[in-house]
C-alpha cells in the first residue's frame, strides 16, 4: 500500500512537471510568434531607411537615401499602396516588383531615380505620381501594369519627364517629339509593326536593346547627340538594310546588330573606339566592312557567322582582336570566309596568322588617325548624282537610290550611274549617306526656286 501511495506521488509529480513544461513551450511559442508577426509589420532597408506597413496594407517608407534593390524582407502580398517620404532619393532595381496587390504609389519630391523593374509586374497598379524631381527612369520601370497599358491608351509613346518610358504599341513610321531628352531600353522590344523611326537632337541616351526585335524596322537616322549604342541595341532587326553610325558614337555595345541578317552595308566612323562581344554575329548579308584606326579593340565573336562576310579591313595596326576559338570550338570572332585587310607586322596580320586566315596588306605605312587633306580629281565624264546617266541631276536621281538601296537585287544602276552616285566621294560605292546627300541637294534647289 505504501509503494502505491509512493507511485502515485511520483506519477502526480511527473505529471506536474510535464504540465509546467508544456505551458512553457506554448508560452515561449507565443511569444515566437508574437514577434515574428510584428517584425512583418515594420523594419529598415538598409541603413536609413525604415518602413511601416498598417493594418489597411499601407507601407510607408522614411528616411534618407537609396532604397535598395531586390527587397526581400517586406511582406509583399500584403502591400496595397505605398507612400515614399521627403528624404529618399532613389529607388533600387526590382525594389517593389511582384506586389501584385499594389494599387497606388505617392513618390516625395526628394526622388530623383527610378531603377530598372522597381514596379514591374506590379498588376493591380492604377495609379501612381510621379514627380518633376525624377530624371531618370529604368528600363521597365512600370511593365506589365494596369497604369502603364492606360497610358499607351492616351498615347502609344508614353513620355514621362521628357524621358520614353515605352512605345511597345507603335506601327509604321514614328517621329519621336523634340523635347525627349532619353529613350529607355526596350521601348521598341518586339515592336514588329514598327518601319521607320526619327530620333531627334535632343536625345542624348538610348537604352539597351531598345529595337530588339523589330523585324519590320528599315530605316533609322542616328543623331548626332547620341554617344554610344548599348546593349542589343539593334538585335534581329532582320528588315535593316543600312545604317549610319553618326561621328559621335565612340563604343558599339555586345550583340548590338547581332542577327540582322538583311544588313549589307554600315559605315562605323573614327570616333568609335570599340566594338563589342558578339556585336554583328550572324550579320550573314554583310559582305565587307571597314574598321577605323581609332577602335582600339575587337571583343570576342564580333563578326561570328557572317557567312557571306568576304573582306574587313583593320586600320588600327595595334587593335587587340579577342577570339573566342579556344574556349568554344568551331567560333571565331571573324569568319574564315573573309580576307583580313591590315599593315605587316599589326595585329590583324598576327590573328590572320594564327587562325590561318586570309590576310592582304594594304599599306606599308599606317594610316594616322588625321590624314592629309588630299584632293580627287573626278573623270571628266562623272556627274557626281547623276544616278540615272540622264545628264541631270533631279528628283528622279533620289528615286533611283532609294529604290537600289531597298533592293538591289531586283533595280539595277548602271556602272556609270554607281559612279555618279557616290556624290560623298567615299569611294565606298553607293550608300544611305549619298541619298542623304541627294536629298539635301534637292532641298536646296527648292530653295532657290
Amino acid at each position: 500500500m505504501k509503494r502505491k501511495r509512493i507511485f502515485a506521488a511520483i506519477l502526480a509529480c511527473a505529471f506536474i512537471c510535464k504540465a509546467s513544461f508544456a505551458t512553457e513551450i506554448t508560452y515561449h511559442s507565443a511569444s515566437f510568434i508574437t514577434a515574428s508577426a510584428a517584425a512583418e509589420e515594420s523594419g529598415k532597408l538598409g541603413e536609413t531607411i525604415t518602413w511601416e506597413l498598417d493594418d489597411d496594407g499601407t507601407l510607408t517608407l522614411s528616411g534618407s537615401g537609396a532604397i535598395p534593390s531586390f527587397i526581400y524582407q517586406l511582406p509583399k502580398e500584403k502591400i496595397k499602396n505605398i507612400i515614399i517620404s521627403n528624404g529618399i532619393t532613389s529607388i533600387g532595381e526590382s525594389a517593389f516588383c511582384k506586389c501584385i496587390n499594389l494599387t497606388s504609389v505617392t513618390l516625395s519630391d526628394s526622388i530623383t531615380s527610378i531603377s530598372n523593374n522597381a514596379f514591374s509586374n506590379c498588376t493591380s497598379l492604377t495609379s501612381i505620381t510621379i514627380p518633376d524631381s525624377v530624371t531618370s527612369i529604368g528600363d521597365g520601370a512600370f511593365d506589365h501594369t494596369p497604369w502603364l497599358e492606360e497610358q499607351r491608351k492616351k498615347n502609344p509613346l508614353v513620355i514621362v519627364n521628357d524621358i520614353l518610358i515605352d512605345g511597345n504599341m507603335c506601327q509604321g513610321a514614328v517621329v519621336i517629339p523634340d523635347n525627349v531628352i532619353s529613350i529607355c531600353g526596350r521601348v521598341f522590344y518586339n515592336c514588329t509593326s514598327l518601319t521607320s523611326i526619327t530620333i531627334p537632337d535632343s536625345v542624348t541616351s538610348i537604352g539597351d536593346s531598345t529595337f530588339r526585335n523589330c523585324a519590320s524596322l528599315t530605316s533609322i537616322i542616328i543623331p548626332d547627340s547620341i554617344t554610344s549604342i548599348g546593349d542589343s541595341t539593334f538585335r534581329n532587326c532582320a528588315s535593316l538594310t543600312s545604317i549610319i553610325i553618326p561621328d559621335s558614337i565612340t563604343s558599339i555595345g555586345d550583340y548590338a546588330f547581332a542577327d540582322c541578317i538583311d544588313l549589307e552595308s554600315i559605315t562605323i566612323p573614327d570616333s568609335v573606339t570599340s566594338i563589342g562581344f558578339s556585336a554583328f554575329e550572324y550579320c550573314t548579308s554583310l559582305k565587307s566592312i571597314t574598321i577605323p584606326d581609332s577602335v582600339a579593340s575587337i571583343e570576342d565573336l564580333a563578326f561570328c557567322d557572317c557567312t557571306n562576310l568576304e573582306s574587313i579591313t583593320i586600320k588600327n595596326p595595334a587593335c587587340v582582336i579577342a577570339d573566342s576559338s579556344d574556349e568554344i570550338p568551331d567560333t571565331k570572332t571573324i569568319p574564315d570566309t573573309a580576307t583580313i585587310y591590315g599593315y605587316a607586322g599589326s595585329t590583324a596580320e598576327a590573328y590572320a596568322s594564327k587562325y590561318h586566315k586570309k590576310f592582304a596588306t594594304i599599306s606599308d605605312t599606317p594610316i594616322t588617325t588625321t590624314p592629309a587633306p588630299t584632293t580627287t580629281t573626278q573623270p571628266s565624264d562623272v556627274l557626281l548624282g547623276d544616278a540615272n546617266c540622264d545628264g541631270r541631276v533631279d528628283i528622279a536621281d533620289v528615286v533611283s537610290i532609294k529604290c537600289y538601296l531597298i533592293n538591289s537585287k531586283d533595280y539595277s544602276i548602271t556602272k556609270q550611274g554607281l559612279i555618279n552616285a557616290d556624290v560623298n566621294e567615299s569611294g565606298n560605292g553607293i550608300n544611305v549617306q549619298d541619298s542623304l546627300a541627294f536629298l539635301k541637294y534637292i532641298l536646296k534647289l527648292i530653295d532657290s526656286l
